[in-house]
């Protein structure tokens, strides 16, 4: 395991971006970390990704010197272990409704004293190999990134003590489950939709903690980094969908 360069520059209130990834193709985690992202979201929940897909991108950006993070599917012990110990440097967690939810996923990724976290000599200990096993544990405690998915209007209204939760380093909030939790899917705009969003950006900015948040189309991220904002995730298929756009435009026209 290795120090975790994206959680020690957001500590440090240094402005952060992602790219998220749906698809096992190493060379899209190459291109985002020679371009300048700061990490790399693996997404398994909205994705068919499987574990060894999810370790073989995670060897890619250790390779290229990119933080590899996963949005997990579930907020589940034996799974959450599985990304970690393939070495993963942070969880996302999706669905966080309570704090006992919030509480928990810290819980699946710390080890003891902190959480629970299933201790053995995987590849994210380097197979036994590197330090000796209580010095990794005090170590990956320091370098894992907890961060829960606010993507329910539950979770806005318990988010002032679900950011309480110690361990947990901070929320992205994801207005598209949002929209539909409040009856207007894929409405954004709504303003039941926009007061709800609001509401958990002055939460999540006034406890201290990290707020983060996916950059639609169209929108500034220098906006988002003036309200406060320190972590902006690209959609990598976005990316792929503009170019596509252009270039029909372009033979078209």
């Amino acid at each position: 395991m290795y120090k975790n360069k994206l959680k020690e520059k957001l500590y440090k209130r240094e402005e952060m971006s992602t790219v998220c990834l749906l698809k096992g193709y190493a060379p899209l985690i190459e291109i985002a970390a020679k371009g300048g992202f700061d990490g790399v979201l693996i997404d398994a929940e909205h994705s068919a990704l499987s574990q060894q897909e999810c370790e073989n991108l995670i060897r890619t950006c250790e390779a290229v010197d990119i933080v590899p993070i996963i949005r997990t599917r579930k907020n589940e012990p034996e799974l959450i272990l599985r990304y970690l110990d393939a070495g993963a440097m942070g969880i996302l967690v999706p669905n966080i409704r309570t704090t006992k939810d919030a509480e928990n996923a810290v819980r699946y990724v710390k080890y003891y004293p902190l959480g629970e976290r299933g201790l053995s000599t995987t590849r994210a200990s380097d197979y036994g190999m590197g330090m000796p096993l209580k010095d990794y544990v005090e170590f990956a405690n320091k370098q894992t990134l907890v961060f829960v998915m606010v993507e329910n209007i539950d979770a806005v209204n318990n988010l002032e003590e679900i950011l309480k939760v110690d361990g947990l380093d901070g929320i992205e909030i994801g207005t598209t489950d949002l929209s539909q939790s409040l009856g207007f899917p894929g409405q954004p705009n709504q303003p039941a939709v926009k007061e709800a969003v609001k509401k958990a950006i002055t939460i999540g900015l006034n406890s201290g903690k990290i707020v983060g948040s996916m950059l639609r189309p169209g929108e500034s991220a220098k906006d988002y980094f003036d309200a406060g904002f320190r972590m902006l995730t690209a959609d990598g298929l976005s990316f792929f969908k503009d170019g596509v756009k252009n270039f029909i435009n372009a033979v078209r026209s």
